[in-house]
């Protein structure tokens, strides 16, 4: 017996028909396609995990790589790499914003964007997201990415850590989306930017040539993948990818029964001293097969640098909810579709 969520059939109960019109392929192949993405990243992630001269990448994986698709499509993520869960949920919007700032239309094929503001991207300045824009004959169909922690970007003390930091600019330079490559030629005031700022250049350049080589490797392997299976199965694979991980979720929410469920819990302070508290609040409210994560009532937000930006409370929602409710489905961003959250400004 067929099921639904909503007034939709579940993926698996679409008849073959139903199936090739709404991804331009038939269920086999869309398939095939979801675990080679998630092959490209893994091997994007190996690639820099054994070729990374920082120890910080090398040792603690701090790095995570994912696939997008284009702008048409909304910039869905239907793979990322198992390596830093702390990347996996701002990757989606940090790829959307930094190509919507810069503009889609002015990447060109061997272009490499880079940002590092946590306000755009997420976590903090050390983590520099590298996009680079995929073209098939022309157009447009994707990007690869890699966001990696940097061992120093600069900022009043090396690597950017101190508890009695006031804002971001104390942590290091600040970029907005940049081009470090123009078609794959370096840009030269980019890395004078960089390299005038942070303080250990000698591991900085190999590791940001290394991972520029993997997001070249990730681009062949995906121009591969549309050689051998057609752009609109592609881009039908990257929406199925995304879709299923959204099912799941929604499947696993709708277990839950109805109700608000409240909790809340203390942080470290300030730094400053010991006259304010700071506690996290969190409402779930469930309803059918929605959450809803409202943040209100949680203490204002923290003299220093203890603070999360609104990607970071997003990731930590995501992944709670993912971890405790659906753990075996592969995160993407369809991870997030049936998860609202209410995020009060200043707390």
């Amino acid at each position: 017996m067929s099921q639904v969520i909503g007034d939709e059939l579940l993926l698996k109960d679409l008849s073959d028909e139903e199936f090739r019109a709404r991804y331009q392929c038939d269920t086999f192949t869309a398939t095939v396609l979801a675990n080679r993405f998630r092959y490209i990243v893994k091997q994007m992630s190996s690639g820099l995990l054994t070729r990374a001269f920082s120890v910080i990448l090398r040792d603690w994986y701090d790095f995570a790589s994912t696939i997008s698709g284009p702008p048409a499509y909304d910039y869905p993520m239907p793979a990322a790499s198992d390596s830093m869960a702390l990347f996996l949920g701002p990757m989606t919007d940090a790829v959307r914003n930094m190509v919507e700032e810069y503009g889609a239309d002015n990447l060109e094929p061997g272009d490499v964007l880079i940002c590092n503001d946590p306000y755009r991207i997420g976590t903090h300045v050390n983590d520099v997201c590298f996009v680079r824009p995929v073209f098939y004959q022309g157009r447009l169909v994707g990007f690869v990415n890699l966001q990696a922690h940097m061992l120093d970007m600069g900022g009043i003390v090396p690597g950017g850590f101190t508890v009695t930091k006031h804002n971001v600019y104390e942590t290091g330079l600040v970029l907005g989306p940049i081009l470090l490559y123009k078609r794959d030629q370096p840009v030269t005031s980019t890395w004078s930017l960089i390299f005038d700022n942070a303080r250990f250049g000698g591991l900085l350049l190999p590791d940001i040539k290394t991972i520029y080589q993997n997001l070249c490797f990730g681009e062949r392997r995906l121009v591969e993948t549309i050689d051998r299976y057609g752009v609109d199965a592609y881009l039908g694979a990257v929406r199925y990818a995304c879709d299923i991980s959204a099912e799941r979720m929604i499947q696993a929410i709708a277990t839950l029964p109805d109700g608000d469920f409240e909790g809340e819990d203390g942080i470290d302070c300030d730094g400053v001293d010991e006259s304010e508290e700071y506690r996290v609040k969190v409402k779930l409210v469930v309803r059918g097969h929605r959450v809803e994560a409202d943040l209100s009532g949680s203490s204002r937000q923290a003299r220093t640098c203890v603070n999360a930006g609104w990607l970071d409370t997003k990731l930590a929602i995501g992944v709670a909810l993912k971890y405790l409710l659906d753990p075996k489905t592969p995160f993407t961003s369809g991870t997030f579709r049936s998860i609202d959250i209410v995020l009060p400004e200043g707390t």
